[in-house]
């Protein structure tokens, strides 16, 4: 199994000519919103697409992310870790923003649980959601930048 997602992944990786970060992505047409809880900027870019292949790639072959950028996925009840080089903050939402759960500091090669209630995830860097003070209950806010 993992032998035959790694294989996509480098399929995909290929044909998108292996961008560095989510601004990097040719031919697919990005959104960014900045993130707001309550009236604290969480992110200030926030990628956000509705390709397939931006959902599959997500943050991989990326070496960081930085601590004000994260990316959106939408549908999403659950995210894998698999071939990440670095931890990070995952906060799951429902439809209404609201936040159902979040999964601090998830190292690479970890699955996070499924998550029912689930409508998208927010992945940010690692301690982000900690440092915010974010927590079950509340709900985010996104602008659009572009």
């Amino acid at each position: 199994m993992i032998w035959w997602l790694h294989s996509r992944i480098l399929l995909i990786e290929s044909q998108l000519k292996s961008p560095s970060k989510p601004s990097d992505w040719e031919g697919i047409r990005l959104k960014s919103y900045q993130v707001f809880y309550g009236e604290q900027v969480l992110l200030d870019k926030c990628s956000y697409s509705t390709s397939v292949l931006f959902r599959m790639k997500g943050l991989l072959g990326r070496s960081d992310l930085l601590q004000q950028e994260g990316i959106w996925l939408k549908p999403c009840s659950q995210i894998h870790m698999f071939f990440m080089k670095f931890p990070i903050d995952a906060i799951f939402m429902n439809k209404g923003m609201q936040v159902v759960y979040i999964a601090d500091s998830i190292a690479p090669w970890k699955i996070s649980k499924w998550v029912g209630k689930a409508h998208s995830v927010l992945e940010c860097c690692a301690g982000k959601a900690r440092e915010a003070g974010l927590k079950v209950g509340d709900t985010l806010e996104f602008k659009s930048q572009s």
